[in-house]
């Protein structure tokens, strides 16, 4: 079970990158594994949210450019969470995390479905879970009514090491 958490959440310790709670508790939250220096950099370095948009921005272009595109997806994720919503550059951030993040997810068990709404369309991504299936996923509900609504959904993932999957 350690490896399935490790593998969906591989950040496990807290740091004390910022004096505010709030943005500590951010830097914590966008944290990329192996980058916990630069992320104390940025941390000493913010002042205000325009610190935060800047810093993570030229962190994110930096890594775009220097060939490793999932931490610059993701920092330019980070870059984007306090923009206001009339600044030009969220949509930017925003399209270049989504852009970055399909190319390196693009395969046949994830990928990117575009859902009509109003004039456009919004985002879903299908991904798969390393972690095998559930032997019997109706067993697994917290109430048996809730198994059989959740085993017609089809199959779930589990943290059930070395289950062999569903048929």
């Amino acid at each position: 079970m350690r490896a399935v958490v490790q593998d969906l959440l591989p950040v496990t310790e807290f740091h004390e990158f910022h004096p505010d709670p709030n943005i500590d508790f951010q830097l914590n939250r966008f944290l990329v594994s192996g980058l916990e220096q630069q992320f104390a950099d940025i941390g000493a370095k913010i002042k205000d949210f325009d610190d935060w948009k800047s810093l993570f921005l030229a962190a994110a272009t930096a890594h775009e450019e220097s060939g490793t595109l999932g931490p610059a997806s993701r920092l330019y994720r980070a870059a984007e969470f306090f923009m206001s919503p009339d600044d030009p550059d969220r949509r930017r951030a925003a399209d270049k995390f989504i852009g970055l993040f399909c190319s390196l997810n693009d395969s046949e068990d994830s990928g990117r479905i575009k859902i009509p709404y109003g004039t456009g369309h919004l985002h879903r991504l299908r991904l798969r879970s390393s972690a095998r299936l559930c032997p019997d996923a109706q067993a697994k509900g917290p109430t048996p009514s809730l198994g059989k609504r959740i085993g017609k959904a089809g199959p779930l993932h589990c943290a059930v090491p070395h289950a062999e999957p569903t048929k």
